[in-house]
């Protein structure tokens, strides 16, 4: 499959997921998703790739789903809403069973499915900038990936989902995402990791 909506670049052991539709503030169309899919095959089947990253061109992570595509398409009743929310769930819960480790470089809004793709992550790791929220509940939409419960706990999963979006580093407290500050010019994750097999991780974003 070519790709259109993301990159991968190979930096020594690590695979650099981007997804790339920065005029659509990186929303996952059905397209990104497929594209996803197929990355992660393809570095799961690479023996010399040890970690995967995923981050967002521009100044953006990802608005979550794309739901202009999805008015378009304007699916009705169970029989064509399934495959749809199945496709969303399979491809964000992938990172939680991906067999390396997986690591999410937020920074600006990281919304909706977007959230849900970087806390299924073995580490989300946000810049100073980095906003986190589920704002399709104000719209009656329900969350497609139930996670943030499991890494929080449901009480403080319902402030949070209850609330505002949340600004980095605030979110730091619910022990689910590390703030790192900028991510310009600095390494944005560990020189060293701790997971079996994972070599020296020092990727720059520029």
């Amino acid at each position: 499959m070519s790709r259109e909506r993301v990159r991968l670049e190979r930096h020594a052991t690590v695979a650099l997921l981007t997804l790339d539709r920065p005029e659509r503030r990186n929303a996952l169309d059905a397209r990104t998703l497929d594209e996803i899919d197929a990355v992660l095959a393809e570095v799961e089947s690479d023996d010399a790739l040890r970690a995967l990253v995923i981050t967002g061109a521009g100044e953006t992570f990802s608005s979550g789903f794309d739901l202009k595509e999805q008015l378009e398409r304007a699916p009705r009743g169970v029989d064509e809403w399934r495959p749809i929310l199945t496709h969303d769930f399979s491809t964000v819960s992938r990172f939680w069973s991906f067999p390396k480790p997986t690591i999410a470089a937020v920074r600006g809004h990281c919304l909706a499915g977007a959230c849900e793709l970087a806390l299924s992550c073995d580490l989300t790791i946000a810049a100073d900038d980095a906003v986190f929220g589920e704002p399709e509940l104000k719209f009656g939409a329900g969350i497609v990936v139930m996670i943030l419960p499991w890494l929080t706990g449901p009480k403080v999963a319902k402030e949070l989902t209850s609330s505002p979006a949340l600004n980095s580093p605030p979110h730091a407290r619910w022990n689910w995402a590390w703030s790192t500050g900028s991510f310009r010019q600095t390494a944005y994750f560990p020189k060293r990791w701790r997971w079996p097999r994972a070599s020296r991780l020092s990727i720059r974003y520029s």
